[in-house]
């Protein structure tokens, strides 16, 4: 498995974002808050308790109560592929420099595809990962 792939962005939700109430508006938000809003969801997205693997729509919209669910569907899916693929890399890490994946080689490989991500969001993915490697017992 590769971890490297081409950058999500905000840019790759708006087309989902062209129709608001019925009528045809470009979007009104621009990238740099997109992008906050993307690491507000990742945030949501990597909930430990009752919300680990919900669907973050219904946060989200708490905090940003304007979207719609076309709106709030596209984030989650942004955030969800951004939480499996830091998963997925730091297992690739292991696989390629065994069980101590450096953080470094993490954050450089997530901010080539999600470089909206933060670093506080980026620690915790990245402790998560390791969870997981330790919780399945490390590379077979």
């Amino acid at each position: 498995m590769g971890v490297t792939a081409p950058q999500e962005s905000a840019r790759d939700i708006q087309p989902t974002m062209k129709k608001r109430r019925g009528k045809s508006q470009s979007p009104s938000i621009d990238v740099s808050l997109q992008d906050a809003i993307l690491d507000d969801g990742l945030a949501l997205a990597m909930e430990w308790g009752s919300n680990w693997l919900q669907p973050i729509q219904a946060r989200l919209r708490q905090k940003y109560p304007k979207f719609s669910a076309a709106e709030l569907d596209a984030y989650d899916s942004v955030c969800r592929a951004a939480m499996k693929f830091g998963h997925e890399t730091v297992y690739s890490l292991a696989q390629k420099h065994g069980k101590n994946p450096e953080y470094e080689d993490f954050a450089r490989e997530l901010r080539k595809r999600y470089a909206w991500a933060s670093p506080n969001n980026l620690s915790q993915l990245f402790s998560q990962g390791m969870y997981y490697l330790w919780k399945d017992g490390g590379l077979k």
